[in-house]
């Protein structure tokens, strides 16, 4: 938006300057206009009506544009473009303000400076800026240089952190999964066989690799924790980790890398206290577990309750990539949260 807004001015502040010395060149015709009896706002008027016309037109060009520019736009920054991300009524509502704010200063800046001088020095052309419009003048000129030079910078600056990005590791599938919202229902008698109907009925579509259930999916902000411990090292104190509620399927869906043991399988049909969990490495790290691996096959505490690891996954990215990795941990459970469909 801040860059949406950016351009925006420049292009005010060249549209101004060009508007100026376009009005300046018509000084004859305007003084002999002035002459005949033309009032200030009837010269105001007309310079309003012909910025109205030009932005219009440039609004198309510019609609006609992003048309034609978006597939290389998106491919660039793998976004859409700026008329796809702004899509707020209120941004609209400011942005046509602006607008409106542009139009009418554009028109009443260079008749303001018409109106300054007499219609004979309009009709020999004997027109001499005053110090304040030279001023001014020279004011638009440099903010437009500066901000320019501004969004030259922050452009290599972003396209500098876009392949930063790229490059980041993010030991998780996010290319080919689609992610459902689903009811939001956890743990209720009955929902084995309504997932299991749902996942035999979305796999008979052709390129369906997979389904899974989980309470968060890669790429959304993570809020659950709960306690899990080791009591040799946290003794009373409690240590909050995330945690993922997921079925057996999450780990194929997402490609995640088992680094030891192995994920759930049908662990999710257990009674709640004789559930197994799976740990990322930071997660085995945190609990005092180094090598990661060698916390396989140990017990630990999830909320003060005895619970065995099965298993150790690679750390991959769950949130933003500005965040360091974090310890976390899966649960066996059934929630319709969301539903990540795995395509080929």
């Amino acid at each position: 938006v801040l860059l949406l807004f950016l351009i925006l001015l420049i292009a005010w502040f060249n549209y101004i300057n060009l508007v100026t010395s376009s009005t300046l060149q018509k000084s004859k015709e305007i003084g002999i206009r002035r002459i005949h009896g033309a009032k200030p706002y009837t010269l105001f008027v007309q310079r309003l009506f012909d910025s109205i016309i030009t932005v219009f037109l440039a609004t198309l060009v510019a609609l006609t544009a992003n048309q034609f520019l978006k597939p290389y736009f998106s491919e660039v920054i793998g976004q859409g473009t700026l008329l796809d991300l702004v899509n707020s009524n209120s941004l609209i509502y400011y942005f046509l303000l602006f607008l409106g704010l542009c139009i009418t200063i554009s028109a009443a800046y260079p008749t303001t400076i018409l109106s300054s001088f007499k219609s004979v020095q309009l009709i020999k052309g004997n027109l001499k800026i005053s110090k304040g419009t030279g001023v001014t003048k020279k004011v638009l000129v440099t903010s437009q240089y500066m901000v320019t030079i501004g969004l030259v910078f922050g452009a290599l600056v972003v396209i500098n952190q876009i392949r930063h990005i790229k490059t980041i590791e993010t030991n998780v599938d996010l290319e080919s999964v689609l992610v459902l919202n689903g009811p939001g229902i956890r743990g209720e008698l009955g929902m084995e066989e309504s997932i299991s109907a749902f996942r035999t009925e979305v796999m008979s579509i052709a390129g369906v690799e997979g389904v899974a259930t989980s309470n968060v999916v890669p790429g959304q902000r993570m809020d659950y924790e709960a306690a899990l411990a080791n009591p040799k090292i946290h003794g009373d104190e409690p240590n909050f980790i995330k945690r993922i509620f997921a079925d057996e399927f999450f780990a194929s869906v997402y490609d995640l890398e088992i680094v030891s043991g192995r994920f759930f399988s049908t662990e999710q049909n257990l009674p709640m206290e004789s559930r197994p969990i799976v740990v990322n490495e930071a997660a085995a790290l945190n609990l005092g577990y180094d090598p990661p691996s060698s916390i396989v096959g140990a017990q630990v505490e999830y909320w003060r309750v005895p619970i065995k690891v099965i298993g150790v996954v690679k750390d991959f990215r769950l949130e933003s990539p500005d965040k360091p990795l974090e310890p976390m941990f899966f649960f066996p459970s059934y929630d319709t949260r969301h539903f990540s469909i795995k395509i080929s």
